[in-house]
């Protein structure tokens, strides 16, 4: 390559060709780099975004994280009962506090109440209390005067920080505002974490604000808001002008002295003013650069080609002035030779006893595919019937015993490639089951010519056999891990991470995306009836259903049990997704066959829209999920759009399943007693028991407002025992008082029948009460009775055989034959008033 250079320096040193020839090459190698730094800045720009996004997602988690905080803390029973009582000795959130940050990442959390009246009533951080709030800050005189829910962030006397303000209720009045503060420092550990090195500043018209800094740090007039905030990047915002260059929403910038990236996110108050700074810095080395690097390489490969061709042509022309020449030296080098020919064959004889020795196959093969040398292991290989001459053989002839060469996928040929690159190449041959790494290295002349070719044949057959086990392990655990083993399914790992990067891609070209949650019902129902193998083989059957009639594009997962979970791609409008959920509806309507056996299961689905309904996975999915319970509160068999009163009803349920746990656990729960009479003589021949629960601060709460809650979360099981226990103590006691309320009936949970230790527990509640069993009457109604037959029979057997009397409510209102009845130990049947009203 070196002398094809100097042969065009002497050519072209007195021509003008070589000033317009350089300046090409010149403009080539500025044009690419001006491309380069081009694509560069785009990278800095998305990266620059990216942080900001970032930064913006951590605020806004944070901000719902203190508001569920204060939403929880402000339903708590003690807190109202102290700011009635008035008494703020009651009070004490310090350990909370300092829970929060043994626990969690809310490291700097404080509280406060304040009185209707917007009196400091309770401070976490220190004892002042009785100031007047209301006249002090704005914020407290607006909740006082429209109590609401406000999340917010602002600049007090101490630091930067966030605010969540919840009205506290009592009896439905209003006595009181809960309010949960908390630093942004959390934000700036969590953008370490992120490999962003933040400085939060505090704009300079709060300065005279903050009296006491947290951080007590300032920079002029900015106040440094971060603990962990490098003073290293002092000196680059001190070259800002934060008022304009800060307010740029597209800025980013260089820190030279790091070699950073610099960007912002600006933090604006009600009146759309800064209120806070946030300057974010990122090394420039941890930004992937190697896709453009690699158009970098590939730009100066294409300038190196064309470099190399402007050679060739002037060192042709140069090749024809040198041929002359040549020939006047034939004569000379014949006889030289000569000399050198005997010299070379003894060469060759000792090279050829070196590679014979050698196990691979060894050739040296010019470049019309003709072997000039091999070695015992490639003779070996030698199959007369192929060679077309002998005394020429060629590579492909012994190698791989055919008439062309090698030049398909199956087959490349090393030899092309390493006389093209110039380089050594290595390529993997397969023949009749066998593998062969071939490797070809260039021989080159002394002036740097490839002459030929020199190849080794090495026998990796083992070795590849060997990758290729690895290889199918590795992908069938990879699917393993990402799918659902039961269906084939993508399962929540491998449906979270589509629907992230379909979210992405939603972002990026603005199209939207739906999420639909479907949950088939009734399905517990067939496995308690037909066994877990059937409903395994029902849901085999409804995977096959949704992948038959879904596009490819869209994924399809199973998250376990019977929930599945669809991502509709680039969807156009609601009437889309709605027609899809009726197609899907409509699709599971029709019977499954399972061993002659046909199946009846329909489908709830709730469906969310990015971005709409949410911008994150997880909250889309959450999103859907809500809606997917509306349509089962709705009949089932049906389909539910999100809305934001679901997530309503989705915290209330939170809140009642928190309430009946405490009320369990402080039995609030009491028992009313309606009297059975008979009617042919007015007497009063037993007591029903009915639970009511009496709150501390909601009254008397009637089964119809907690019983679906308390069956949902399993904890009727806990209420009926407690009921248990208190009926037979005070039946007890009035039995030995000498009354007589007669048999004593008690409502049963089928889930109670499930707890494998009921019998147990009822034999022990009866024997520790004293309560004779022949007092007892138990009733189930009929709709429970049917999910299990054949299990609530054997349970009621057992109880039967204590004395107890079993009794059926609702009749008529199930799907019970009176076929059943006999197989029933009833004593009691109880008709529903449906089935005899109008008779």
């Amino acid at each position: 390559m070196s002398k094809l250079f100097l042969v065009l320096i002497r050519n072209i040193k007195s021509s003008l060709f070589l000033i317009p020839f350089l300046l090409l090459i010149s403009a080539g190698f500025i044009l690419i780099n001006l491309e380069i730094n081009h694509l560069k800045n785009e990278r800095y720009a998305a990266t620059a975004h990216e942080m900001q996004e970032q930064t913006r997602t951590l605020i806004r988690e944070k901000s719902d994280a203190i508001m569920l905080i204060a939403l929880a803390l402000a339903e708590d029973h003690q807190l109202q009962q102290a700011l009635k009582e008035k008494n703020h000795t009651r009070l004490s959130l310090k350990a909370f506090s300092k829970r929060l940050r043994t626990l969690t990442a809310l490291q700097y959390v404080w509280f406060q109440v304040h009185t209707a009246e917007g009196i400091s009533f309770y401070r976490s951080w220190n004892d002042k209390r009785g100031d007047n709030m209301r006249h002090a800050r704005l914020d407290v005189d607006a909740m006082i005067r429209q109590p609401h829910i406000k999340s917010s962030i602002s600049v007090g006397k101490y630091d930067l920080s966030f605010k969540a303000m919840v009205p506290i209720f009592h009896d439905h009045q209003f006595i009181g505002i809960f309010e949960v503060i908390a630093k942004f420092n959390s934000i700036a550990e969590k953008l370490l974490q992120l490999g962003v090195q933040p400085l939060f500043l505090v704009d300079k018209r709060y300065k005279n604000q903050i009296t006491e800094p947290f951080s007590r740090r300032f920079l002029g007039d900015y106040y440094v808001a971060n603990l962990n905030a490098d003073e290293k990047y002092f000196d680059y915002v001190r070259s800002l002008e934060i008022e304009t260059d800060l307010m740029r929403t597209d800025y980013f910038d260089f820190y030279s002295p790091n070699n950073e990236l610099v960007t912002h996110v600006s933090l604006l108050d009600l009146s759309g003013k800064s209120m806070a700074h946030l300057v974010l810095f990122k090394p420039i080395e941890t930004i992937d650069m190697q896709d453009i690097m690699q158009t970098r390489r590939e730009f100066i490969m294409v300038m190196i080609i064309f470099i190399f061709i402007i050679v060739l042509i002037f060192s042709t022309l140069y090749s024809k002035r040198r041929r002359s020449f040549i020939l006047e030296h034939n004569v000379k080098l014949s006889s030289e030779v000569s000399v050198k020919t005997m010299e070379l064959k003894e060469k060759s004889n000792f090279l050829q006893e070196v590679i014979d020795s050698v196990s691979d196959t060894i050739m040296v093969i010019n470049k019309d595919y003709t072997v000039t040398l091999m070695n015992k292991a490639a003779r070996n290989l030698y199959d007369k019937a192929y060679i077309k001459d002998v005394a020429a053989p060629k590579c492909y002839e012994i190698s791989h015993s055919q008439s062309i060469p090698c030049n398909n996928v199956e087959h490349p040929c090393p030899l092309a490639e390493a006389f093209k690159l110039g380089i050594s190449t290595t390529m993997l041959h397969e023949h009749q089951n066998a593998y062969v790494e071939l490797t070809a290295t260039p021989l080159r002349d002394n002036d740097g010519n490839i002459t030929a070719i020199l190849e080794i044949g090495h026998d990796v057959t083992s070795h590849m056999n060997t990758q290729q086990k690895l290889h199918e392990q590795k992908s069938d655990l990879k699917f393993m891990a990402d799918h659902d083993a039961l269906t084939g399914l993508p399962n929540r790992v491998l449906f979270l991470d589509r629907l992230k990067q379909t979210i992405k891609r939603a972002h990026r070209y603005q199209r939207k995306v739906g999420v639909m949650f479907i949950d088939l019902d009734r399905f517990k129902e067939v496995n308690d009836s037909f066994g877990h193998e059937a409903g395994d083989k029902l849901l085999q059957q409804v995977s096959q259903r949704l992948k038959e009639h879904l596009r490819e594009t869209d994924t399809i997962a199973r998250l376990g049990g019977d929930e599945f979970t669809i991502v509709i791609d680039d969807t156009s409008d609601y009437n889309h997704l709605a027609d899809i959920a009726e197609n899907i509806v409509t699709l599971l309507a029709d019977p499954i066959t399972i061993e002659a056996l046909e199946l009846y299961v329909t489908a709830s689905i709730g469906i969310s829209i990015y971005p709409e309904d949410g911008d994150t996975p997880n909250l889309l999915l959450r999103n859907a999920d809500a809606a997917m319970y509306r349509a089962k509160e709705r009949g089932k068999n049906t389909y539910q759009f999100y809305t934001q009163d679901m997530t309503e009803q989705a915290l209330e349920r939170v809140l009642m399943e928190r309430n009946l746990r405490y009320a369990i656990q402080r039995k609030e729960f009491e028992a009313y007693y309606q009297p059975q009479v008979d009617g042919r003589d007015g007497k009063i021949i037993g007591l029903e028991a009915l639970v009511r629960w009496n709150h501390p601060t909601l009254g008397l709460v009637t089964p119809a407002q907690f019983i679906s809650n308390a069956e949902e979360t399993g904890l009727i099981v806990a209420i009926d025992r407690l009921m248990l226990t208190m009926t037979f103590t005070q039946m007890q006691a009035w039995i030995e008082h000498d009354l007589q309320p007669g048999k004593l009936s008690l409502n049963l949970s089928i889930k109670q029948l499930e707890q494998d230790d009921f019998i147990a527990f009822l034999k022990q509640s009866l024997n520790q009460t004293g309560f004779d069993p022949t007092r007892l009457e138990l009733e189930v109604t009929e709709g429970q009775l049917m999910k299990d037959p054949k299990a609530v029979i054997a349970h009621l057997n057992e109880i039967k055989l204590l004395g107890v009397t079993i009794g059926i409510d609702d009749f008529g209102t199930g799907y019970s034959s009176l076929s059943y009845l006999k197989k029933l130990p009833i004593d009691k049947l109880k008709i529903d008033r449906s089935v005899i009203h109008g008779i």
